[in-house]
């Protein structure tokens, strides 16, 4: 649990080291002031968020707010949280005060249903997941794409989990090691923010029985600021059914 405060005459947003680790995995890039893109940059889905804006107007016309929101923390894991807010708080009445409560341990986070990805959900389509990057906060090129989020069905042909498969050189990623590289070139060309903008790869997934299925991707950034770190995958295998 963290607190924020929202300048309303400056338009920033201030927050404490404790509510930065709330969603990483270092300190480094810690800024006690954030502008609403940066603040907002790893949300993936935020119920009411037209009801903090609101809030954060300061006009009256809301002074209250609650709601949940999903995250996505540097480690490549999805978090549930809730929020609480107030306006007219501080000496003169400027800022707008609240909290943020991380309740993954109670709660599933909470993404939306397939139309709001233009995804069907037909047996016979591509497979549908969220691809994220686990980072040490440091080095980029050391980061790791992993499959975090199953959005349709998962492929009898793809493992459950690489842990169960005790390999060391997947740790904890379906994505052969050989093949991140793919993904973190397709990941930079998507930073540039184009959500239509689609980049195919060709990569192998861990399968069933410990070894690698090739297939073909295409990675498109998730909607939101959020897409710069969080990308919608569809892909099907193209070395045998």
């Amino acid at each position: 649990m963290a607190a924020v405060n929202w300048d309303v005459d400056s338009l920033v947003a201030r927050h404490t080291l404790e509510s930065y680790m709330m969603s990483s995995v270092s300190p480094d890039g810690f800024g006690a002031t954030r502008d609403p893109g940066q603040f907002l940059r790893k949300v993936a889905q935020f119920d009411a968020l037209n009801e903090l804006m609101e809030v954060c107007m300061n006009n009256g016309a809301r002074t209250h707010f609650q709601g949940r929101l999903t995250v996505l923390h540097d480690d490549s894991h999805l978090m549930a949280w809730r929020g609480l807010a107030r306006s007219n708080a501080g000496p003169d009445g400027t800022e707008v005060r609240g909290m943020f409560h991380d309740v993954t341990d109670t709660e599933e986070p909470q993404l939306a249903p397939l139309t709001a990805f233009r995804l069907g959900d037909h047996e016979e389509g591509p497979a549908s997941v969220l691809v994220a990057y686990r980072t040490n906060g440091t080095d980029e090129a050391a980061d790791v794409p992993v499959l975090v989020y199953w959005i349709s069905k998962r492929p009898s042909y793809i493992a459950e989990s690489a842990v169960d498969h005790n390999q060391s050189d997947t740790p904890g990623s379906l994505i052969r090691p050989e093949d991140y590289g793919e993904f973190l070139r397709a990941r930079e060309v998507l930073k540039a923010g184009q959500d239509e903008l689609e980049i195919p790869i060709t990569a192998e997934l861990l399968g069933p029985d410990g070894g690698w299925v090739k297939v073909r991707f295409t990675l498109r950034r998730y909607p939101g600021a959020v897409g710069s770190l969080l990308h919608i995958g569809r892909f099907h295998r193209i070395d045998g059914i």
